[in-house]
C-alpha cells in the first residue's frame, strides 16, 4: 500500500499532530507499508528508514493579509498545495492521509485527479467557511478521541473511526529514579516537590492557571514548577512569574527535543495540564502518564477519555484555581495514594495508547477503504462506519 502523510505543519513545527505523522509513518513503515510524508520547508526533519520526506514552499501566513486566523491558515495550506500538486499527481498514492480540514480542497483535487483514496484525520476544530463543500470526496474519517469525532459528526454529518494518539514506550516509561544530577542542575533540592507542565506554551494550555494555583498551595509545601517547552506565550508567563512574585518557584526549560522530555517527567512528583478547552486527545498528558506520574488535569475535551478520574488521575474544572490548588495539595499530602496512581496511570496508557496500536487501527481503515473502492458502490458510500465505542476499546 502507498500512503501519503500529508500536513505542512509536520517538517516546520512541533506539537501532537506532528508527532502524530512521525511516528504513525513509522509504525506503518515498520509493517511493511510504502510511507511518503509530505510537509513544508522548515526546520525539523526526523530520519524515519524507508520513509522519503518531500517538502514544498508556501507561503508563511504571517505575510498573508489578516482577514482572521483561519483565512491565513487556508491560504498558507492552499500554498503548499499548489507546489506539492505535482507530486501527488505523479506518485499516485492509494492513500492520501490529510490531517486538517483546511487540506480538504487539496485532497479532493487529488482523488479526482490522482486516484487517490481520501482520509480526513481530525485532531482539533480546524474548521473554515465552506469546508462542507468537499465533505462528499472523503472516502473515510479518523478522529483522536470520542469527543473530536462528534465534533466531525456535527460538522460534516460523518462518523469517524476513533483512533487515540500514541506513545512510545520503549522512551516514556516509568524510571526507579531521575538521571543523575539533573534535579540539582534545575536548581531543586532533594526535599523540593517538583510539578511539571510539558508542552506548547499557548494560551488554550492554561499554564497561567497553574501559575496562579501555585500561589494558592500552602507555603509549608516546598513546592517548585517546572515548565518544560516552548511558545508564544512563555514571555507572558515569565511576566506573570514577576508579578505573582514566583522566580524562585518556576523553572522554563525553552523548546526541548521530544527524546529528551522523559528526563524532566521523571524528575517531577506530579504532572499538572490545566488546558481551558478543545483539547482533542492530550498526547503530553499521555506521555506523563506513561512515566508513571500521577497526573492532574481539567476535564476538557477528550481528556476524560484519557484518564480515570480518582483511579489514573485527577480532573478539575478548567479556569478554577482553588479546585486545581486544593487537588495539588491532596495529592503532594497523600504520597502512598500518588505511588498508586502512577502505576496505574502507566499501566492504562501502556494497554490502550501505543504507535502499535494506532497502525494497526490506520490499516484497519485504509484497507476497508480500498476495498471499497474495488467494489460496486463508490468507495464514500462504502467507507467503514464508526464502531460502538466500547467495543472499539476491546479491540484495543
Amino acid at each position: 500500500m502507498k500512503i501519503a502523510m500529508y500536513n505542512l505543519t509536520t517538517t516546520c513545527r512541533f506539537g501532537g499532530v506532528e508527532t502524530f505523522v512521525w511516528e504513525a509513518s513509522r509504525e506503518l513503515a515498520r509493517r511493511g507499508e510504502q510511507v511518503h510524508i509530505l510537509g513544508g520547508k522548515g526546520g525539523r526533519r526526523e530520519e524515519i528508514p524507508n520513509v522519503p520526506v518531500h517538502v514544498f514552499a508556501f507561503w508563511d501566513r504571517r505575510r498573508i493579509p489578516d482577514l482572521g486566523r483561519r483565512f491565513r491558515k487556508l491560504l498558507e495550506r492552499l500554498s503548499m498545495g499548489r507546489e506539492a500538486m505535482a507530486l501527488l499527481r505523479r506518485e499516485k498514492y492509494d492513500i492520501l492521509h490529510i490531517h486538517k480540514p483546511f487540506d480538504l480542497p487539496l485532497g479532493v483535487w487529488a482523488r479526482r485527479k490522482a486516484g487517490s483514496r481520501l482520509i480526513l484525520g481530525s485532531h482539533g476544530t480546524d474548521f473554515f467557511a465552506g469546508d462542507r463543500l468537499f465533505v462528499s470526496g472523503v472516502d473515510a474519517a479518523v478522529s483522536c478521541s470520542r469527543f473530536n469525532a462528534s465534533l466531525l459528526t456535527a460538522r460534516y454529518g460523518l462518523e469517524p473511526e476513533v483512533i487515540y494518539n500514541g506513545f512510545n514506550p520503549e522512551r516514556f516509561q516509568p524510571g526507579e529514579a531521575p538521571e543523575p544530577g539533573i534535579r540539582e542542575r534545575l536548581g531543586f533540592s532533594p526535599s523540593d516537590f517538583v510539578l511539571v507542565y510539558a508542552g506548547r506554551l499557548i494560551g488554550l494550555k492554561g499554564v497561567k492557571f497553574l501559575l496562579r494555583a501555585v500561589t494558592r498551595v500552602r507555603e509549608d509545601l516546598p513546592l517548585k514548577v517546572l515548565i518544560v517547552g516552548g511558545g508564544e506565550e512563555e514571555g507572558s508567563l515569565r511576566g506573570l512569574c514577576r508579578e505573582l512574585a514566583l522566580e524562585k518557584k518556576v523553572v522554563f526549560t525553552g523548546f526541548v527535543p521530544h527524546a529528551e522530555i522523559p528526563a524532566y517527567l521523571r524528575c517531577a512528583d506530579l504532572a499538572v495540564y490545566p488546558s481551558l478547552a478543545d483539547e482533542a486527545f492530550g498526547l503530553s498528558i499521555c506521555e506523563a502518564m506513561a512515566c508513571g506520574l500521577p497526573v492532574v488535569a481539567t476535564r476538557v475535551g477528550g481528556i476524560p477519555e484519557l484518564i480515570e478520574d480518582g483511579k489514573t488521575g485527577f480532573l478539575v474544572e478548567p479556569r478554577d484555581e482553588a479546585a486545581l490548588a486544593d487537588r495539588i495539595e491532596r495529592v503532594l499530602g497523600d504520597p502512598g495514594e500518588a505511588k498508586e496512581i502512577g502505576p496505574r496511570a502507566a499501566a492504562r496508557v501502556r494497554e490502550l495508547f501505543t504507535w502499535e496500536k494506532v497502525g494497526g487501527r490506520l490499516l484497519r481503515v485504509y484497507r476497508g477503504v480500498l476495498d471499497a473502492a474495488q467494489g460496486a458502490l463508490p468507495p464514500a458510500e462504502k467507507a467503514p462506519r464508526k464502531p460502538p465505542a466500547r467495543e472499539a476499546e476491546k479491540r484495543a
